[in-house]
């Protein structure tokens, strides 16, 4: 036995120093692709910033003209911000004035859980439907620069299934291993105010609204509980992901009122819808795609209810080392 193992041995030597380069390889193989701690992206955005004022059967809706959102978002393993600041207008400034955004965020994301903080700020909008009530676009009443909307507030997911990671999906912390899906439980916070000089509905408008007419602020603290699925599809560093959310919880609004009558405060309840697209490539250290990200909440009474719609669609492309 002895002799058999010892003129193995003797055979497999001249082979010893292609085994020695093979693990040495695969040992620099497995250092390149070992996970990345910093990460840094770009990206620029289309921004989308909707304010519908119901009244009964009647609706006056407020767009954004912003055209573009820049931003910056570094992370250190699970941890980051971003920021995103607008540059240029959509269309015409004579006929739909300027839009001015900011839009700031602290984010933390793992295998399970996501958490993000945000503060989001715009300025100036204008009349998306001037039309039906015998306006005309540019205009001196359908060109707002008074009215703001200003959120701030917190998103957390949680996510069941074992065989998908938040962090890589939503994050890019690391390639996606393999195909994958999973329900998600969903809980939001947020401060919301819409804001004007001179109230949300233009003169002739005025007879159609009643109560909407005499509202300047809308001050609302939302809370939301809901469920959703998400799912990544994988293909080499190539994937797809999708998520959709709805939620729902008790908004505690006050509307602050012109004239003589008094200021509303009162619970409503509050319908929340999140959905988020993305489509990229994602490596080791370098990460880029195209994304399209939505939100609408309603809240209010009959007489005045408010719906915001606001969102993105655009292209990320970053590193990590």
């Amino acid at each position: 036995m002895r002799t058999i193992v010892l003129s193995i041995l003797l055979l497999l030597a001249p082979f010893s120093p292609i085994f020695s380069e093979e693990d040495s390889a695969s040992d620099v193989e497995k250092a390149n692709d070992s996970p990345k701690d910093f990460a840094i992206r770009f990206n620029a955005d289309v921004p989308l910033m909707i304010v519908d004022i119901k009244s009964e059967s009647k609706d006056m809706t407020y767009d954004s003209n912003a055209k573009w959102l820049f931003g910056i978002s570094a992370s250190y393993k699970n941890f980051g911000f971003s920021i995103s600041k607008s540059g240029g207008n959509n269309d015409e400034t004579e006929k739909y004035g300027k839009t001015k955004a900011r839009d700031y965020q602290l984010y933390m994301f793992k295998k399970h859980i996501g958490v993000e903080v945000y503060f989001q700020k715009m300025k100036g909008f204008y009349m998306w439907n001037p039309d039906d009530y015998d306006y005309s676009a540019g205009d001196a009443e359908t060109i707002r620069s008074d009215i703001k909307t200003r959120h701030i507030g917190t998103n957390v997911y949680y996510s069941f299934s074992d065989n998908f990671s938040l962090a890589n999906v939503y994050d890019y912390q690391n390639p996606i291993e393999k195909c994958g899906g999973s329900f998600l439980l969903y809980l939001g916070f947020d401060i919301t105010n819409i804001s004007s000089d001179s109230g949300f509905i233009p003169e002739k408008a005025r007879d159609d609204f009643d109560f909407a007419a005499d509202v300047k602020t809308v001050n609302a603290v939302n809370f939301y509980a809901g469920i959703g699925y998400t799912y990544a599809v994988v293909f080499y560093d190539f994937f797809a992901a999708a998520s959709v959310i709805f939620a729902g919880g008790p908004s505690f609004s006050q509307y602050d009122m012109s004239g003589s009558r008094p200021d509303h405060k009162k619970v409503y309840p509050v319908i929340h819808y999140n959905m988020k697209y993305t489509l990229g490539y994602n490596s080791n250290s370098f990460t880029a795609g195209f994304y399209a990200f939505w939100h609408s909440s309603e809240y209010g009474i009959k007489k005045c209810k408010i719906q915001i719609d606001s969102g993105k669609a655009g292209f990320f492309a970053g590193t990590r080392f």
